[in-house]
């Protein structure tokens, strides 16, 4: 095992060339963070010259490395920090970006649904609006949903009710209507009365 000795500096395996210029000591290194190499006075803390004292040049320039070193980690952390906040928005730009198409799709989609659930009800209400829409039963007179009228072959629009009568009024007498149909005047012939005083049934059979 090898031994330092006693007049082995403890700085000897400091990088770069410890030299003298003129009894003062100089140090030509490249330390972390430099481009090059350039030489450097080995001046100690509030001195305007570089030392003569070989041991303190060696331990100044120890202390210029370990600084270098320390200033070169904290740059590298920085920059590696940016990378990592440049990396993480990023991330978060393409998340939001993703948010908002999905925001926009679902809106769209809410939309459609909202412009198709207006045309269904623009729909209903219209047949809605068909199916309590009153009008005049042109036999009795009395109002009633137009969707409840009928239309006959004599062209008048006619309730149940009084449709139900003609209906009754013309089974009761089928001999009677099938004579005015011939053109024969029958006697047992329905009252127009018969049918709340309307004469349906004589415009079905074209007698009066």
């Amino acid at each position: 095992m090898n031994r330092k000795t006693a007049n082995e500096s403890p700085h000897a395996k400091l990088p770069g060339r410890l030299y003298r210029k003129q009894a003062r000591w100089w140090w030509n290194v490249q330390l972390p963070g430099d481009k090059s190499s350039r030489s450097r006075a080995l001046k100690p803390q509030g001195a305007r010259c570089a030392t003569t004292d070989r041991q303190l040049a060696e331990e100044i320039a120890f202390h210029l490395w370990q600084e270098a070193v320390r200033a070169e980690a904290r740059a590298a952390a920085r920059t590696e920090q940016v990378m990592r906040m440049q990396r993480l928005r990023l991330h978060f730009r393409e998340k939001l970006k993703a948010l908002r198409d999905v925001i926009a799709s679902a809106e769209a989609r809410a939309e459609a649904e909202t412009a198709e659930r207006l045309t269904l009800e623009v729909k209903l209400n219209s047949l809605r609006n068909q199916l309590t829409q009153m009008s005049p039963c042109e036999s009795c007179g009395r109002s009633v949903p137009q969707s409840e009228l009928q239309l006959i072959d004599s062209g008048q629009r006619l309730c149940r009710s009084c449709l139900d009568d003609l209906r009754r009024a013309t089974q009761r007498q089928p001999s009677q209507v099938q004579r005015a149909e011939d053109g024969t005047q029958g006697t047992g012939l329905p009252d127009r009365r018969d049918i709340h005083g309307s004469d349906v049934l004589y415009a079905q059979t074209g007698s009066r």
